[in-house]
């Protein structure tokens, strides 16, 4: 597919129906986001891939609410595969004190401009959404915002990472999510900054 087809077919979807993902699919999707590029070349962030029904429904029994995600189909719940997006702070900042990447600290008193880790767990993040939509299958990027103690403690997660957020990957039915009723997507000129290219 070409690269323009891909990013004109990104679009979010919750709705999933219970299918299954091929394993093949399933390594090119984990190999694709293994080259998300990395600041410093750290290579701290690290992924959690839940593709069997028992670690997926083990996931839910953590961080499901009462009424999120439905338990009827479809729902958010029957998503084929979980890729649960893991920063590691701790990893780049042990790199910028190495001594080819110290004048970048140096030149801002100690801090970041940016948070790397977080960028870098991004850039995972929109690649696997991106190679999803390769492979023909629909997905979507969600925030954890409940039971993530429970998920480590369920997935012997270490404790110097964080979750970014999760790529839920599957089939879905084509059901308008409320969020695309807030706006079209920003025009080009409105993204330039003053509208004209400098």
């Amino acid at each position: 597919m070409n690269f323009y087809e891909v990013l004109k077919k990104r679009r979010m979807r919750r709705h999933f129906i219970d299918t299954e993902i091929p394993d093949e699919v399933t390594q090119r999707i984990i190999w694709s986001i293994s080259r998300a590029p990395s600041a410093g070349h750290t290579q701290g962030n690290r992924i959690l891939v839940l593709k069997s029904r028992q670690s997926r429904e083990d996931f839910w029994r953590c961080c499901q609410t009462a009424n999120w995600p439905p338990r009827q189909e479809p729902s958010l719940r029957f998503a084929s595969l979980l890729i649960v997006i893991l920063e590691n702070e701790t990893a780049y900042r042990e790199r910028y004190q190495l001594q080819d990447k110290g004048d970048v600290l140096r030149r801002n008193d100690g801090q970041f401009v940016a948070p790397y880790w977080t960028i870098d767990a991004s850039f995972m993040a929109m690649i696997g959404q991106l190679c999803a939509i390769e492979e023909g299958l629909d997905y979507l990027f969600f925030g954890l915002h409940q039971g993530i103690d429970e998920l480590f403690e369920a997935f012997s997660i270490p404790r110097q990472l964080k979750v970014t957020g999760v790529l839920a990957i599957g089939r879905s039915q084509n059901v308008n999510s409320g969020s695309a009723l807030l706006r079209e997507k920003v025009a080009v000129e409105e993204i330039i900054i003053g509208g004209r290219i400098h």
